[in-house]
């Protein structure tokens, strides 16, 4: 771990899970941050994930994005659905999208908290289906 790194979890709706992490931007800090998530994750259970990430600093290579999904291949990150939030830009994190999907990993990249949450709720499944909402009923 590079610097000082704040991880805060906490409930999100019945089922979900919003993790928020803070500090400098390194490697290793958003290595040890998703072990973090991956514990949190094979103790609680969650079925959707919310990350808030608001470290500081340069953003990660795309190569280190594929060097960090590598590294948490088989730690049960595959068993939810994940929306990684950014509020201060995506920067290079659509790398870690594409290569977590590759790596089957249900995952989306947002600059926009409520967009995340909204996806979590209504997106697309693994399948690209999108659910099905109830009907409205009307007189």
């Amino acid at each position: 771990m590079d610097g000082t790194l704040s991880i805060g979890f906490s409930p999100s709706g019945r089922d979900g899970m919003r993790v928020h992490v803070t500090g400098p931007r390194t490697l290793g800090n958003t290595i040890e941050y998703w072990r973090q998530i991956a514990e949190q994750v094979a103790l609680l259970r969650p079925r959707k994930l919310l990350l808030v990430d608001d470290l500081a600093g340069a953003d990660l290579t795309p190569q280190e994005w594929q060097q960090l999904v590598r590294a948490m291949a088989g730690y049960g990150l595959e068993q939810v659905r994940i929306a990684h939030t950014k509020r201060n830009g995506l920067d290079h994190l659509e790398y870690c999208e594409i290569y977590a999907n590759a790596a089957g990993i249900e995952a989306r990249a947002f600059d926009d908290e409520r967009e995340a949450e909204r996806w979590l709720r209504y997106g697309e499944t693994a399948a690209g289906a999108t659910p099905a909402v109830p009907p409205h009923w009307t007189r």
